[in-house]
């Protein structure tokens, strides 16, 4: 699963990462930046992203490193 946000102007994605998408358990950190087609009203920008992945050993979502 990817979770995405608009990057901040200034600072870093893990600056500006809300603790609410840390849900299920999943730690905080693992973002990137990329570029997405739906930030700024369909014209694109930047974004900050992460993927998490289910661990079946750990049965629990997880930041794919």
């Amino acid at each position: 699963m990817f979770q995405q946000f608009g990057k901040p102007a200034t600072g870093t994605c893990a600056d500006a990462a809300v603790a609410t998408l840390n849900w299920a358990g999943v730690a905080s950190g693992g973002w990137g930046e990329s570029w997405a087609q739906w930030m700024n009203g369909g014209k694109g920008g930047a974004v900050c992203n992460r993927a998490l992945i289910y661990s079946l050993g750990l049965s629990k979502w997880v930041v794919n490193a």
